[in-house]
This record gives C-alpha cells, structure tokens and sequence, in this order.
C-alpha cells in the first residue's frame, strides 16, 4: 500500500467487530467516570437494575445516559479506524513499527481534536 492508507477499502474481519463495540462501551463508561465522577459507575448499575425510577417523567434524570453516547459512536468509529490501521498494515507487510506510528500518528491527531472541541466550546460573550 501506498503513504496514503485508503482504510474505506480495508475489510476488518468479522470477530474484530467485537473490539469495536468494546471501543464504544469503554468510551461510554470512560467519558461518564470523566463527566460525573466515580459515582457515574453506581448510577449506572442502578438505571440497568431499575430503569423505571430514572425514566418516571424527568428527563434530567436519564438524559446523561442517552448523551453518553455520542462519545460512544465516537469511540467506536476510532476503534474501528484503529483496526482497520493495523489490518492495511499487515497486508501490506509494513514493518510493525510503522504500523505503531501510523496509530501513534492518529491517536495524536484525535487527542489534539479532541482538546479543540474542549477549549472551544466554553461560553464566550461577544458584544
């Protein structure tokens, strides 16, 4: 394969899809423990015992675990880039330092997104 990797055309294998809802479900709890602390894991365990007590009219109650997973999605898609980095590797016979770098290279690019969207979405007043 050439420098420029076209991943859209890399095929991951079938069992690899497991990894990528493992990506999703650790992002979910991930951004949750960052967002609300150690006690998100306890409110979590409690909505999936008792659903009813958090959906009973108040949607403030239930709606940090519907927006959780938008980083969910998030990171998913990113595991799944990351496999599909890895498969393109391999069949092209890269070197597995290369293929450390190219993840290393987009692990770099995503954190530096993600550090965008969090200093630029603070409330700013312009007059």
């Amino acid at each position: 394969m050439s420098d420029d990797l076209q991943l859209s055309k890399v095929r991951i294998p079938a069992w690899s899809w497991l990894l990528v809802l493992a990506g999703g479900a650790i992002t979910y709890v991930g951004v949750g423990v960052l967002l609300e602390g150690a006690r998100f894991v306890h409110m979590l365990e409690d909505f999936l015992e008792s659903p009813e007590r958090y959906t009973a009219g108040n949607p403030e109650m239930y709606a940090p675990f519907v927006l959780l997973f938008i980083p969910a999605v998030l990171g998913a898609l990113g595991a799944r880039t990351m496999i599909r980095i890895v498969v393109a590797g391999v069949r092209d016979g890269s070197p597995p330092a290369t293929i450390a770098k190219r993840l290393g290279l987009y692990l770099a690019g995503s954190l530096v997104l993600v550090v965008l969207a969090m200093y630029s979405s603070g409330k700013r007043n312009y007059y």
